[in-house]
């Protein structure tokens, strides 16, 4: 079978959560002997080489880089939809010829070529990492950190964080101010609804803005099968209007090669502990609140290491540089080859997830669950469908640092705790189980798909 994978971004350069899954599902179909390529793009902010894509290999895995700079950002419906890229990346898989197509994510990409797909009568499926397809920061958060259930029937709750996004960027400033002087977010809302006007740029800007879900959710047809790796993604997508007998629960399944030789119970721990963080140094991600909250223990003898890309956001890193302060217990190590994964949570005593949003079943919480490794992470929907409190891991209020405290707190003082949670903790399903569901769902696609061109 010929499988293109598409994703946001990917190895070397990107290496987290849905680049790892996508990478891990690529080597697995090739190892059961599928021909797999990656479709990707690089980032915003790399510089150009004046070509549309370049191809290299990735752990022999082939990718197909696409050159985002070459098609840049002129309004903010490019951030979904951009006419002009669907041109080269048709060419790309009329060329590569897929059985299937899988999206892993379509941001960059934009969803302009799932309609070239179709037309190609190309079957399609996408795993929802995320919330792309419902708010456009794609976490279902609001801009003051609040937790948000979806666009309001205006979507004026978008065009509000919108504004307050774009008073951070200097590239839309000048509109963003006026659209905001011109009138609040619900009756400018109301107002662009009425008017539908193409002719006037403020007033088709903020219908970008505003039918942004209803468009994606359209282009989104193309998709035969949605596979949220929670329940609680699946229902956000499903209120949100997507059709609840095309949404499927499958979980994420592991690589476990790194993690053989420390997926056995702990039977003890140091007097004092290690804690730890492994992910990426955004604000959402709430790490400060971790260092506040170690930072309050006042013990010389405990340690935190942080592990993460000191160079995503410059900014936040500056902000931990200060909390850290001259603390020696507290450790910014930057990353590791991820082959290393059971190496570093075997040497953590307990991994902390601080997240200030909706984690999508973190790839992190469930290696830590596999290697036995206690866990203490925010009581979000999506983390704690795999988290029973006081059980195989501890749950703390989100954004709570005095909770969060106490939960540190309680590891130092009852460590007989940790051994009853490191014997209950366990994630026993690997990457070939999960990908022989998902061959299971592509064979089902290009069966519809077969049916649907013979009708027609």
């Amino acid at each position: 079978m010929r499988i293109l994978l598409t994703v946001h971004c990917f190895y070397p350069k990107h290496i987290f959560g849905t680049e790892t899954y996508t990478l891990e599902i690529a080597r697995t179909l090739q190892a059961l002997g599928h021909n797999v390529c990656v479709l990707t793009t690089n980032s915003h902010t790399e510089p150009a080489d004046g070509r549309d894509y370049i191809r290299y290999e990735f752990d022999s895995v082939p990718v197909i880089s696409l050159d985002t700079s070459n098609f840049p950002n002129t309004s903010f419906k490019d951030t979904y939809v951009k006419d002009g890229i669907n041109n080269v990346i048709k060419q790309i898989v009329a060329e590569f010829q897929p059985d299937i197509v899988h999206s892993l994510h379509v941001i960059n990409l934009t969803v302009t070529f799932l309609k070239d797909i179709q037309d190609m009568g190309i079957p399609a499926m996408a795993t929802l990492t995320d919330f792309f397809g419902v708010c456009l920061n794609c976490k279902l958060q609001t801009f003051n950190g609040k937790f948000c259930t979806g666009p309001d029937w205006l979507a004026s709750n978008c065009l509000e964080c919108y504004f307050a996004e774009t008073r951070k960027s200097d590239t839309i400033k000048n509109k963003s101010v006026f659209l905001r002087k011109l009138c609040s977010p619900v009756p400018l809302a109301f107002v662009a609804k009425i008017l539908k006007s193409g002719q006037i740029p403020l007033i088709q800007e903020v219908n970008y803005i505003t039918e942004r879900k209803a468009t994606i959710q359209r282009h989104y047809e193309v998709f035969q099968r949605l596979i949220a790796p929670t329940s609680f993604l699946r229902t956000a997508y499903v209120n949100n209007g997507y059709p609840g007998d095309k949404v499927q629960k499958i979980t994420f399944g592991l690589n476990r090669q790194p993690l053989e030789g420390y997926t056995h119970p702990r039977n003890s721990f140091k007097k004092k502990l290690t804690f730890g963080y492994i992910g990426q140094l955004y604000w959402h991600k709430g790490v400060d609140l971790l260092m506040e909250a170690f930072n309050k223990l006042n013990d010389p003898e405990l340690k935190l290491m942080i592990y993460g890309d000191k160079n995503q956001d410059i900014n936040y890193t500056e902000k931990l540089n200060l909390l850290k302060g001259d603390n020696p217990n507290i450790q910014l190590l930057g990353t590791f080859p991820r082959e290393r994964l059971g190496e570093f949570l075997h040497n953590i005593d307990v991994l902390v997830i601080p997240s200030l949003w909706y984690e999508n079943a973190p790839l992190v919480l469930l290696n830590a669950l596999a290697t036995r490794t206690p866990v203490i992470a925010s009581d979000v929907d999506g983390m704690n469908e795999f988290i029973k409190h006081d059980f195989n891991g501890m749950l703390f209020d989100p954004g709570d640092m005095q909770d969060l405290y106490r939960k540190l707190k309680e590891c130092i003082d009852y460590p007989e705790d940790l051994i009853r949670i490191s014997h209950n903790a366990n994630y026993e399903k690997s990457i070939k189980d999960n990908v022989e569901e998902l061959l299971q769902i592509y064979k089902e696609c290009i069966s519809e798909r077969h049916r649907v061109s013979k009708r027609t």
